[in-house]
């Protein structure tokens, strides 16, 4: 989408993502992952000052929409969609969990339990299901049960510090409009931080590429950042 913004992303090539970005998010079949998507598109919408950004956004949306009846019109493809939105396993398997957690949680709320204890508690206290691992689906009670408020409160420094690479900068520290890590950049970054911290709320953040592709681009908004803090003092001296 900034690529769409910036007219780096036009024509067939830019026609062939408005198709397969949406069928791709339906094709996960992971709620987390089409909440996200409203949100963040939704969001855009009513809050970029971009005129292609909202394009870009509405696109989606009627693409998304598109895609939906589409396969709600075929029986089979259709029932599994439905049966995926009405399924309560994993739900009462979650919070059986999360209860767990919470529990664990309040036990030992300060440092928390440690990696090596976490998962023999964890599997005293689920007697409903049986599993041969664990995982609480929920990267800030996963914290908060292995590391304690400790580990909460340094996660959240590490978050706020996240937002904050992409305040707002003089336009003449930043690269010229339609590059880059350009101004209006910075206003999607925070989009980009809120999909990455609501789908925390459903898994635990540990895949590599996700946390790869996030943390370079804040690396490269570091750099930006100190760069500019360098022009702006020599320019004051």
């Amino acid at each position: 989408m900034d690529s769409f913004r910036r007219k780096r992303l036009r024509g067939l090539l830019g026609l062939v993502f408005l198709i397969a970005v949406p069928l791709a998010l339906l094709a996960t079949k992971t709620r987390a992952v089409w909440l996200s998507f409203a949100a963040s598109v939704l969001m855009l919408f009513f809050t970029s000052s971009s005129l292609r950004l909202r394009r870009a956004c509405l696109g989606l949306t009627l693409a998304a929409f598109i895609g939906v009846l589409a396969i709600f019109s075929f029986g089979n493809a259709g029932s599994s969609f439905d049966a995926r939105l009405e399924e309560r396993g994993p739900v009462e398997f979650r919070m059986a969990v999360y209860q767990a957690g919470w529990d664990m949680f309040l036990d030992k709320p300060l440092a928390g339990w440690g990696a090596e204890n976490m998962q023999p508690e964890l599997a005293k206290r689920i007697s409903d299901f049986h599993q041969e691992a664990f995982f609480f689906h929920n990267t800030y009670l996963e914290l908060a049960v292995e590391h304690g408020i400790l580990g909460l409160i340094l996660y959240l420094w590490m978050v706020v510090a996240l937002f904050r690479l992409g305040r707002k900068l003089p336009a003449s520290v930043l690269p010229p409009p339609g590059r880059f890590l350009d101004g209006p950049f910075r206003l999607l970054w925070p989009v980009l931080l809120g999909v990455y911290l609501l789908n925390a709320s459903f898994v635990v953040m540990n895949y590599q590429f996700v946390n790869g592709l996030l943390f370079t681009i804040g690396g490269m908004l570091a750099a930006q950042n100190r760069r500019g803090e360098a022009r702006i003092n020599a320019f004051s001296n």
